[in-house]
């Protein structure tokens, strides 16, 4: 198999992130969720999902979600 040198480079950037948060996903997504704060007036919105739920798709335990 041949040498991919591009995809060497995207790993070891990759391993360096990693190694930044601990290797620790939720420190690192947290640390993306902070700059979306303070980058608020930079990004788009987020579209608000709107959930319909069928009266028959309710479990009888939960009658005040209808």
């Amino acid at each position: 198999m041949m040498k991919d040198e591009a995809m060497d480079e995207i790993r070891m950037v990759r391993e360096r992130i990693s190694e930044t948060y601990g290797h620790d996903v939720t420190r690192f997504l947290n640390h993306y969720r902070e700059l979306e704060k303070v980058y608020q007036d930079r990004l788009w919105p987020r579209p608000k999902r709107q959930v319909q739920v069928h009266q028959s798709e309710v479990p009888k335990a939960l009658p005040s979600l209808v």
